[in-house]
């Protein structure tokens, strides 16, 4: 069985304390990694803050370099990390696939991006007070960077956070799920063989208590949490001064008119509710359709529903694999038991079969219903009837959650209203809302977090403009 080592200051180390990982499908064992304690973490951080002046002196082209390194290994290590990918979280082979092409996309992303930070000049003789000053502009790094990231896209929202450190300049500390430690370690992997400053990284799979010196440690300067909306603000609260970027939870929204072509809306439905097994915060949960192709609609999606095969997630005709953990499943059994108690309808689904949940439609659901209100993270939604566009979108308003709408229609006047109106920051017109680009600003408002992430805007969000003001 392989050991795996934590990383310290990019060095290898082995400690007292270690834990098996096994499979989320099959229950072998994968292997084993070190756990950092204490000490190994503030190891880390004297490490890391050091490390602040050389990331500082590293120049655009030494950085461009450290990525496209980083993006050709990953290139040649494609199939071992879906795999594991696969292995750990449980999500499909071919989904496994998708995340390491976006992976590879992040880091390519961001080798350009770290060619166009060319800082700006701003104007001053728009006041008698100032005209005789110049004012250049430029981009300074945060410094230390603490990384905590979630299961279920285990290597990408790595790369999320890693790329634009690398690009603006900043070491930073991984703390990966306890549930997908290998695809960090393999991720630390990468990051050794490349030419990136070996101290400029730790990753430290740990228990979340120990975890919280990373939070509340000021040698930290900026701290990007994915995860859920209870921990992302409780962490929030710790972190004293620093800045912080959240991403959190979501109830993902998406309307349908009658102006469209309903077959291919209910397979991209479909897949928007059912990938990764609904474990996603912007995984399609709310579905409301025009009462006018109401029942149309239903049996299409009903239809392909039924289609999602079910098993081995290394298989790749599997549409749907297993949840994380018994917890995740015992959630939502929970949710929807309660849900039925009160009057909501199942349309198809709504079972467990062993560490799997049925893909699961559901309708008449009461809006105080926890079902309705809450993030679920399954393979479930709610579809709900409308005719007035107002109104719909006050129901999506209401939500405690702002991340991404979706909505299917060809008029252009009610893409601009939706721009206008709507409580969230993406609104994706003519398709779901489980689409992103990993370059756009991604984030939510509200319950969903702060801050955002997409390699120009984590490169902001990782920097601080730094101005030189010169009297003439």
């Amino acid at each position: 069985m392989k050991h795996y080592p934590i990383y310290i200051g990019g060095e290898e180390v082995r400690t007292q304390q270690s834990k098996e990982v096994k499979a989320v499908y099959s229950g072998h064992i994968l292997g084993k990694i070190s756990l950092a304690l204490d000490q190994d973490i503030d190891q880390a951080l004297e490490i890391g803050s050091k490390a602040t002046k050389v990331m500082r002196s590293l120049t655009a082209y030494e950085k461009r370099k450290i990525l496209l390194e980083c993006k050709q290994l990953f290139e040649e290590r494609f199939e071992e990390f879906a795999v594991t990918i696969t292995q750990e979280s449980g999500k499909t082979i071919n989904e496994s696939r998708a995340e390491m092409q976006r992976v590879i996309s992040t880091f390519d992303y961001a080798s350009i991006e770290v060619m166009q930070m060319d800082g700006n000049m701003l104007a001053m003789d728009t006041h008698p007070s100032s005209e005789n000053f110049e004012c250049l502009i430029k981009r300074y790094p945060k410094g230390l960077c603490t990384f905590i990231t979630p299961f279920n896209f285990p290597v990408n929202l790595i790369a999320h956070k890693v790329a634009p450190a690398i690009a603006a300049g900043c070491p930073f500390i991984i703390k990966p799920s306890d549930k997908t430690p290998l695809c960090a370690l393999m991720f630390a992997e990468v990051l050794k063989k490349s030419s990136l400053p070996k101290e400029a990284f730790s990753v430290l799979p740990c228990s979340n208590e120990d975890s919280l010196k990373l939070v509340k440690d000021d040698r930290v300067k900026f701290l990007s949490f994915t995860g859920s909306e209870k921990i992302g603000w409780m962490l929030k609260k710790l972190a004293g001064k620093k800045s912080v970027c959240l991403e959190l939870g979501g109830v993902a929204s998406c309307i349908v008119y009658p102006d469209t072509n309903l077959e291919i809306a209910s397979k991209e439905i479909i897949s928007a509710a059912f990938s990764q097994a609904g474990q996603s915060c912007i995984s399609l949960q709310k579905l409301y359709i025009h009462k006018d192709i109401s029942n149309n609609l239903i049996q299409l999606i009903k239809r392909e529903a039924e289609k999602i095969v079910m098993g081995d997630p290394l298989s790749p005709e599997t549409k749907l694999g297993p949840m994380i953990s018994n917890n995740s499943l015992s959630y939502i059994e929970d949710l929807v038991n309660k849900s039925l108690t009160r009057g909501s309808k199942i349309i198809t689904g709504g079972k467990r079969v062993n560490n799997f949940y049925q893909a699961t439609i559901m309708r008449n659901v009461q809006n105080d219903d926890p079902l309705y209100a809450n993030e679920v993270f399954a393979p479930l939604f709610i579809i709900e009837e409308f005719s007035d566009t107002d109104q719909v979108f006050e129901k999506i308003n209401t939500s405690p959650y702002g991340i991404h709408v979706g909505i299917y229609s060809k008029d252009i006047q009610l893409a601009m209203k939706a721009w206008d109106k709507l409580e969230c920051t993406g609104i994706i017109y003519g398709h779901v809302p489980t689409w992103r680009s990993d370059k756009m600003p991604y984030g939510g408002i509200k319950n969903s977090g702060c801050g955002r992430e997409g390699i120009r805007y984590a490169i902001e969000e990782m920097s601080e403009l730094k101005s030189l003001l010169i009297k003439k």
